[in-house]
């Protein structure tokens, strides 16, 4: 009887047929002869109990505490919290007592043109403040305060290898003519190689004789008459990367070139020149120089210096008005002991050294927007009359005193002149139907502010206010009529009085 074997065994696979098995080795199948036959599968035992649950152990010993862990990450930041309501209005501060009066600018009608290039760093325009023209400046000059010989930035000219002209002020400048004049500047130049003759300035226009400073090297050439080509040549050497200042003057027919103050150079000259075009910081052909230039200013029929002198290092002054000194007051007078004299020309400080009543090396410097007080002080009362402005913070060292005026009401009127006071009381022993003010600034951008304290007389009064006062709410407050309590209210205006902001400070005091 034929056997089937299994198809692809496994090793030591057994396979029973009848009463024998075989065993397959891997290569052939084997018989087994030492396996017994094979019983069948028995029964499936029942489920035995489960047993009971045992007892609950005792409690182990508490570990030892753990390492800290590390910091978590930085949580996300809350959103903002509600914004808080808006303080109390503060109480209006006392009106500040005047300040010291300038001076008329005796040299001021002949200047001809004034450039301070102060302004914003990067600013592409600059002002030149004797016409008050805004000048746009090009070939990427602009406004720097990378370097400044005063104030806090100059005119600053591109380190190119280009030519061009950054600044031309066409019809700005009244021309030099045939008389006196000087012109001057400071000068920082940064390279000499930008062309031939880089300029520093040059007065001229296509058809017309004119005037210029140059660089030759480090050199410095002046030539008067372009038309003859006439030259005044200072060999004193410029040096780069530091400012010199650079002078032109005519005095009866000679130019003499200065350089910081001391001459350099003379030509004779008598040329008329009629040209009112500027070029600043470069020829009429537009060979620039490069660097930076501060402080420039034209001054025509007249010579500033006639001779050696300091270099300024002040600004020069942007406006007629300017602190120099009274011949009465600050020129040495009797009155300030060893006082200076006032300085001359377009000086804008006047210095008082030692002097007994402003105390030693005082000095007031005005820059022709700011009238600025050094080292000032008095043992006694300072009195000034008139108008002054006084701009940036003012520090009091102990307290202010500030006048104030007893004011009556006249026939149901009430006056008050601010020019007598910032500060006004009154018994309230009539109705008011009329309330004049008079003396207040009224000029654009003034503001004027008092304060006016009202006593009651025991009666109940009424006040009729200007129609140009502004109350809260549009409501003016009624008056206290308890004898001897006081009211105090408080004015300020910003457009020369047409409207007066007004405002109870306190009642019933």
């Amino acid at each position: 009887m034929a056997i089937d074997f299994p198809n692809s065994p496994s090793v030591n696979q057994v396979f029973t047929s009848g009463s024998k098995s075989w065993i397959w080795n891997g290569t052939s199948w084997a018989g087994n002869n030492n396996a017994g036959f094979v019983g069948s599968q028995g029964y499936t035992g029942s489920l035995g109990y489960s047993g009971s649950i045992g007892y609950t152990g005792s409690s182990g010993y508490t570990g030892s505490l753990g390492y800290t862990g590390s910091f978590g990450n930085t949580g996300y930041t809350g959103s903002l919290g509600y914004t808080g309501s808006s303080g109390y209005t503060g109480s209006f501060g006392y009106t500040g007592s005047y300040g010291i009066a300038a001076v008329n600018d005796s040299n001021w009608a002949f200047r001809a043109a004034i450039m301070d290039f102060e302004g914003t760093n990067g600013d592409t325009f600059t002002n030149e403040w004797r016409n008050n023209v805004e000048v746009a400046l090009t070939n990427g000059a602009t406004i720097s305060n990378t370097q400044f010989k005063v104030g806090s930035t100059s005119l600053s000219l591109p380190v190119t290898s280009t030519s061009g002209k950054p600044m031309c002020s066409p019809a700005l400048v009244a021309p030099l003519g045939a008389g006196n004049f000087t012109v001057e500047c400071w000068v920082y130049p940064t390279s000499f190689t930008n062309s031939s003759f880089p300029g520093i300035w040059d007065l001229r226009s296509a058809s017309s004789t004119g005037i210029g400073v140059y660089f030759s090297g480090t050199n410095l050439i002046v030539r008067v008459n372009s038309t003859s080509n006439s030259y005044a040549l200072a060999t004193i050497g410029i040096t780069l990367n530091n400012w010199s200042h650079i002078a032109v003057e005519r005095v009866s027919g000679t130019i003499t070139l200065y350089v910081g103050g001391t001459s350099q150079a003379t030509i004779a000259d008598t040329t008329s020149y009629v040209s009112n075009q500027l070029y600043v910081a470069s020829t009429f052909d537009g060979y620039a120089m490069q660097g930076y230039l501060d402080n420039f200013r034209i001054t025509t029929a007249k010579a500033v210096f006639n001779g050696a002198f300091t270099p300024p290092t002040v600004a020069y002054p942007l406006t007629q008005y300017n602190v120099v000194g009274s011949t009465t007051g600050f020129a040495g007078s009797t009155g300030y002991t060893g006082s200076q004299a006032a300085p001359a020309g377009a000086n804008t400080q006047v210095q008082f050294n030692n002097s007994s009543v402003f105390g030693a090396s005082s000095s007031l410097t005005w820059n022709g927007t700011t009238l600025t007080a050094g080292n000032i002080s008095s043992s006694g009362t300072l009195a000034v009359t008139g108008a002054t402005t006084q701009t940036g913070i003012l520090n009091l060292n102990s307290v202010m005193v500030e006048a104030y005026s007893n004011v009556s009401i006249s026939t149901n009127t009430l006056t008050l002149n601010l020019s007598t006071a910032g500060i006004f009381n009154a018994t309230l022993n009539s109705n008011i139907t009329t309330v004049t003010l008079s003396n207040y600034p009224s000029g654009a951008g003034q503001a004027a502010s008092f304060i006016l304290m009202l006593t009651g007389d025991g009666t109940a009064r009424s006040i009729t206010w200007p129609a140009s006062f502004r109350w809260p709410g549009a409501t003016a407050p009624t008056p206290t009529s308890t004898l001897n309590q006081r009211d105090i209210y408080a004015f300020f205006t910003l457009d020369g009085g047409t409207n007066w902001q007004a405002f109870i400070s306190g009642q019933n005091l």
